[in-house]
């Protein structure tokens, strides 16, 4: 039996306000408005119901499906979506094993791996992500396998991914190692034809060491309030998403920590990781 922690809104709240009475938003930097981070040196001591609505345990019934370590767990409704090394498995709102999504498998409508999945609230699909053979999967939440939905080979190698908007699939790539083989830090995706075309919301930042990629963000995009935040890498600016387009919202007051050009010209033949 697993015990599984459901804290709604906890990821963006944590950024944004981590308790109101602990933080300000005193002035604007241009039209971004700054987040002034008080105590840095001496923080003080939270409630966690300062910053989450709510706390649910879900024991996870197990004994039909014997889980390895947990990746990642997704919620709808009265599903939790919840994916380990083997695959994805669909529980009820009281923790009991209903399916499987999908099989591993070389046949039609299997996998051999998948990297992470996203759901598709609107259409009640869970959407498993396969970089390595440049294709999304879609299961009904009854785990029947759905649909097939292609990559192009530059847009293979999303780190993570969440719908928004009217029917918009937006994906978060880690920094590459060769710039030229990903602009992206952020894409937008919308369906045509059985196949996603994308466009750049934020570009990657230019550093890469030889055969590295750095992953950085589990959780780069949240949503709250019907707005998505989505965070970028080595940077103190939170961007919001609102019609198509991606813009800064909100400037952390914190010191810059993308590195400077000069920086990285000088260790631009570091291998390091």
């Amino acid at each position: 039996m697993i015990e599984v922690v459901y804290v709604g809104k906890i990821i963006m709240i944590l950024f944004l306000t981590m308790s109101s009475c602990q933080r300000q938003v005193s002035c604007h930097k241009g039209d971004i408005e700054i987040i002034d981070v008080l105590n840095r040196n001496h923080p003080i001591e939270i409630n966690l119901y300062d910053i989450v609505d709510s706390v649910k345990y879900v024991p996870l019934g197990t004994g039909e499906c014997l889980l390895s370590e947990i990746e990642c767990i997704k919620n709808d409704g009265k599903f939790y979506f919840v994916k380990d090394s083997r695959g994805v498995f669909v529980f009820d709102e009281e923790g009991y094993f209903i399916n499987e999504v999908g099989h591993r498998g070389i046949g039609p409508g299997e996998y051999v791996y998948s990297d992470n999945f996203y759901l598709d609230r609107d259409n009640k699909l869970v959407c498993l992500i396969c970089n390595s053979a440049r294709k999304i999967l879609q299961y009904t939440y009854s785990g029947a396998y759905s649909n097939t939905i292609q990559l192009d080979t530059e847009d293979a190698n999303i780190e993570y991914a969440m719908m928004c908007g009217q029917g918009e699939l937006i994906a978060y790539y880690p920094l590459p190692n060769d710039y030229s083989q990903n602009q992206s830090e952020y894409s937008v995706f919308r369906i045509k034809n059985d196949s996603l075309i994308g466009e750049t919301l934020l570009k990657a930042k230019e550093i890469g060491t030889q055969n590295i990629h750095y992953p950085f963000l589990h959780y780069p995009i949240a949503l709250l309030d019907n707005q998505y935040f989505f965070i970028s890498v080595l940077s103190n600016e939170l961007f919001v998403y609102e019609g198509g387009q991606i813009m800064p919202g909100y400037y952390v007051n914190i010191p810059e920590n993308e590195p400077s050009e000069d920086f990285i010209e000088e260790h631009k033949d570091l291998n390091f990781f």
